[in-house]
């Protein structure tokens, strides 16, 4: 059984293992993605500096267009 367990997964390249951070993986903000869901901001005005929630402490920085947070 401790056989079994122990090659569960795949082995990752140093990459791989660098994107990796409390075995989550690093999100990267994408300038030009917009989301309606999850996002907060201390206004409401197009233009006004918002931020897209991730989880686990993670989120991005835009600005609100057409009532979404876009990233810049």
């Amino acid at each position: 059984m401790k056989k079994s367990i122990l090659n569960l997964g795949k082995t990752l390249n140093k990459v791989e293992q660098k994107r990796v951070q409390g075995g989550m993986v690093i999100l990267r903000c994408s300038s030009g993605n917009c989301y309606s869901d999850n996002w907060v901001s201390g206004g409401t005005s197009e233009g006004d500096t918002c931020a897209v929630l991730f989880g686990y402490g993670d989120y991005c920085r835009g600005v609100i267009n057409n009532n979404e947070c876009c990233i810049n």
